[in-house]
């Protein structure tokens, strides 16, 4: 089932479930409940585009759907142009608007998702209430559904060790609240002896505070290593740390 928007008027993390998905986790005359969820990469093949009824070149409204990350930002530029991308804002009806239109079109399109990585889509016609397929999507960042993890992630042996394999991690958002997140990331060693860690994960924005591991950042990648406690994994033996930061 599909969520489109959060909760209006509700408090940060509540989201409008459709009937039908509200019926698969309670009966619907129970009205507001609680839940807790988390973000994980799904599984579409690829993204597509969705231009809102009454959508025109002086009024547009776009949806991404079919993403496999959070999408932070939509910009465009009409087609073919070498000027600057246009942003647009965010609703909170989970559309992207240009209360003055976007012209004609078509138009590019670049789409990022929260870890920075950027889709272009280009020569996109206006072609309102119907679901444009881009023929593309991002690649997998966050553990998906079945919780099997899907970061990128590099490791170094530890001395005199024969590990061959580097540490594994596994990110996931334990709260976002728009202008800033915190995630929590689970570092295993896969190996059959000990490992002295270290992992490279993509992230959006600025880390501004972590826990249970030396972070450095360099742009959209975080490089992280253990501390005095944790910087030596047994084998197969895990340890979690965790960060938050500001878009």
């Amino acid at each position: 089932m599909r969520v489109d928007n959060s909760c209006p008027g509700c408090a940060a993390g509540n989201v409008d479930l459709s009937q039908e998905a509200f019926a698969l986790i309670s009966p619907i005359g129970a009205g507001q409940i609680p839940i807790s969820w988390k973000y994980v990469s799904c599984a579409p093949p690829t993204m597509k585009l969705y231009f809102k009824e009454g959508s025109s070149q002086w009024w547009t409204a776009v949806q991404v759907r079919d993403h496999r990350n959070p999408v932070a930002s939509l910009a465009y530029r009409a087609s073919g142009s070498t000027g600057a991308y246009i942003p647009l804002e965010r609703q909170t009806y989970n559309y992207f608007l240009a209360p003055s239109g976007m012209g004609p079109g078509p138009y590019d399109l670049q789409i990022t998702d929260v870890f920075g990585q950027t889709i272009t889509a280009t020569g996109v016609a206006l072609a309102v209430t119907t679901e444009i397929d881009l023929g593309q999507q991002f690649p997998a960042l966050l553990p998906s559904a079945d919780g099997s993890s899907s970061g990128s992630s590099g490791g170094s042996g530890d001395s005199g060790s024969t590990a061959t394999q580097p540490a594994t991690a596994s990110v996931s958002v334990a709260n976002d609240w728009g202008q800033g997140y915190c995630s929590n990331v689970t570092v295993t060693n896969p190996n059959t002896v000990p490992l002295t860690w270290t992992v490279s994960f993509a992230s959006a924005g600025t880390i501004y505070t972590s826990w249970n591991a030396t972070l450095s950042q360099s742009g959209g990648t975080v490089t992280a290593s253990g501390v005095a406690w944790n910087q030596v994994l047994q084998a197969g033996a895990n340890t979690s740390f965790g960060f938050c930061a500001n878009r």
